[in-house]
């Protein structure tokens, strides 16, 4: 039976690997933050406090792991915040796996590593430039994981808009939020672009359970997820507005930021088994209210 460590248990992706892993017949030690004392799950056999603003929490992480899974972190806040708990936050999570000896990390990092993209593909291979101070936090995680000490494996995946019930920061869930709010303009842009930076919760959580599980992990710094068959993005917005019986207006307009798209290719070799761009939004639309 793998023994696997998920910080950030009682976040919505956090819930998804928690389920992910108890379904594989592993054994879950789930961490939350002490404000979150008291939360359980059934997916999750053992709850750990940490706080990864406070150096001094690490210490009371405990147990016997084969692997780790990272998804904690912070999302909002000031540059000096974000730095603070996602990116010494990583440092300190590993310097105490390396001392409980846990051989393997896998970390949930996003694209916004890549700062302002340039390009119309991004791979996993694509350089980061002019980050904000959450594209450099998630960067600064990244090195702190690749910095462990020799024997410790780590590898990062960069995620997309992650499409669930719980998920509401993206792109997507905020247009779909002013669909059903009845805003009677909701402005957007490259309506031909042919769109598939999201991945589903659950296809997600399954590739991070599918890499804490492998005997090796891939030779790089991260790699990137998202969904096959793109649709153009005038078709994402049908489908959104459809679900949200939405009678306003979506005005497409011409300047913002430059669309791109995701390559897949070291994820699929890897082991990562995306679904359709359709299948992934009513996936996601189907388990919403």
């Amino acid at each position: 039976m793998l023994r696997v460590l998920v910080t950030g248990a009682s976040s919505p992706l956090g819930e998804a690997v928690c389920r992910s892993l108890k379904q594989a017949g592993s054994h879950v030690t789930g961490t939350v933050r002490s404000a979150r004392a008291g939360w359980s799950s059934p997916h999750v056999d053992e709850v750990q406090l940490l706080d990864l603003e406070e150096a001094a929490s690490f210490q009371h992480l405990t147990g016997s792991f084969d692997t780790a899974i990272h998804v904690a972190a912070a999302s909002t806040g000031t540059p000096e915040q974000l730095m603070r708990v996602t990116g010494m936050g990583t440092l300190h999570l590993v310097t105490r796996l390396e001392a409980l000896e846990v051989p393997r990390v896998v970390m949930v990092s996003g694209m916004d590593v890549y700062g302002a993209i340039a390009v119309d593909t991004v791979g996993h291979l694509t350089p980061p430039r002019l980050q904000k101070p959450y594209g450099l936090a998630k960067w600064a995680a990244e090195s702190y994981l690749l910095g462990m000490t020799p024997g410790m494996q780590g590898v990062s995946v960069r995620s997309p808009a992650i499409l669930g019930a719980r998920h509401t920061r993206h792109f997507l869930a905020r247009t779909l939020s002013q669909m059903v709010a009845g805003d009677p303009t909701i402005r957007a842009h490259s309506p031909k672009h042919p769109f598939n930076n999201a991945v589903h919760e659950d296809t997600l959580a399954d590739f991070l359970v599918k890499l804490a599980a492998a005997d090796r992990l891939p030779d790089v710094q991260a790699l990137v997820v998202g969904s096959t068959e793109p649709l153009p993005l005038e078709d994402v917005l049908d489908r959104l507005a459809r679900h949200a019986c939405y009678g306003g207006k979506v005005e497409w307009i011409a300047d913002g930021p430059r669309p791109f798209n995701i390559d897949l290719g070291h994820s699929l070799l890897c082991g990562f088994r995306p679904d359709p761009m359709f299948e992934s939004l009513d996936r996601w639309l189907k388990a919403l209210p």
